[in-house]
């Protein structure tokens, strides 16, 4: 095991909490651990440091990573708008981490142009209405969750949305 820094995502952004933390090297994996790398590996390029970071609890780790590899590949809305939800989040909270993270993704599937314009300001980077709502949904959660009224949800089903969209939404954020 070696010392990893770690930059926990999902923290207000006053936190701005880091930790050193020993976990499982790729190359010192071994069983179920070593498959989920592997796994990783093969559709990331690399073990990411988040989920390095799970293997702190090996209790834990598989169940959590098959859990949000299910949200992520079962995303009713698709991969796109998952990259773009999770992108979007990530700078607000923020995460430079997993914004390089997401923006890598986004920029595999958007080009790098595009991508770049989702960062500066996606109100203006060639996305559907339907998008800019759900990343308007995204950075107001990631903002300020308590600050979502009836009418930010009347939209989003105006848009198309239906409740489990906009739960699976809540939820990435």
């Amino acid at each position: 095991m070696q010392p990893v820094l770690a930059i926990l995502a999902g923290l207000q952004p006053h936190w701005r909490a880091i930790m050193f933390i020993k976990t499982i090297e790729p190359d010192e994996a071994t069983g179920e651990i070593a498959s989920l790398y592997d796994a990783e590996k093969k559709s990331m390029g690399r073990v990411m440091q988040a989920t390095q970071c799970w293997s702190a609890r090996p209790d834990v780790i598989v169940p959590i990573e098959n859990l949000l590899h299910q949200i992520r590949d079962g995303f009713s809305l698709g991969l796109l708008n998952f990259r773009l939800i999770t992108f979007v989040a990530a700078q607000h909270v923020p995460s430079s981490y997993c914004s390089h993270v997401y923006f890598r993704g986004l920029s595999e599937m958007l080009g790098r142009e595009q991508a770049l314009a989702v960062r500066r300001d996606y109100r203006n980077a060639g996305l559907d209405d339907q998008q800019v709502e759900m990343l308007a949904y995204a950075e107001q959660i990631t903002r300020d969750a308590s600050q979502i009224t009836e009418a930010n949800i009347q939209r989003l089903r105006e848009r198309g949305f239906t409740d489990a969209n906009i739960v699976l939404q809540l939820r990435l954020t």
